[in-house]
């Protein structure tokens, strides 16, 4: 197997700049999806009914939907609903914002009420009203239980942004794919394995980070203070 470094080493500021592009797209759907699951799992948590049905639906639809199917459907759908022209990096970040917060809304969700009913009661007795509740008690602690499984959904999106790349959008897995087709000669397979590489460390310093976060909110002590290692999602 020829691994032709040379050639590879030509390539390496496309690579660059694939890589830069899929960051910046992850970090945005990252910060939309996060904005967009806080708002869509408190609603889920509500017991108003009128908040709590939408987030259900939001949650169960767009979870449910493949994220392939909702990248179609934000470049060659939304254009045919309103008659309006969706760039491919605005119809790539729509798609994986809406998609990382519906897995972050399951993630509030889960969080919220993982808190027990009797610390709920306590700063009730307390004469805590509900705001103040939620900032002292119960956030903490959502807090801490949330972000092991938000580091699996970070993972997660980064992963998935390699599929902008069927809309057109040269992200790293695009670009990969463009330097493959335009010089086979180049080794393919080793375009590939760079690309993957880029990818594992990415992900890898997203959980070093993750596992910093919860080391830094536990609380000497308390069960489960040991941090245990972050589980990426698939």
């Amino acid at each position: 197997m020829s691994w032709h470094d040379s050639q590879l080493t030509d390539y390496a500021p496309l690579l660059y700049q694939g890589a830069k592009t899929t960051l910046r797209l992850t970090g945005l759907a990252l910060l939309f999806g996060s904005a967009l699951g806080i708002v869509a799992g408190l609603a889920r948590s509500s017991r108003v009914w009128w908040l709590r049905l939408p987030a259900m639906m939001f949650i169960g639809t767009f979870r449910s939907i493949p994220i392939l199917l909702q990248l179609f459907f934000a470049y060659y759908g939304l254009p045919l609903l309103f008659n309006i022209n969706v760039p491919q990096y605005a119809a790539a970040t729509l798609a994986l914002s809406v998609y990382c917060g519906a897995y972050m809304a399951e993630v509030v969700r889960s969080a919220v009420q993982s808190v027990d009913s009797g610390q709920l009661a306590a700063a009730a007795a307390l004469g805590l009203g509900r705001v103040r509740t939620f900032i002292y008690v119960i956030s903490p602690q959502a807090l801490r239980v949330g972000v092991p499984a938000a580091v699996g959904v970070f993972v997660m999106t980064l992963k998935d942004s390699s599929l902008a790349s069927v809309i057109g959008y040269l992200e790293l897995t695009g670009t990969g794919l463009a330097v493959r087709e335009i010089d086979p000669a180049s080794g393919s397979f080793t375009v590939l394995i760079a690309v993957g590489a880029i990818y594992f460390v990415c992900a890898w310093l997203i959980s070093l980070c993750g596992q910093y976060v919860e080391r830094r909110l536990r609380i000497p002590g308390m069960a489960g203070a040991k941090a245990q290692p972050t589980m990426t999602a698939a």
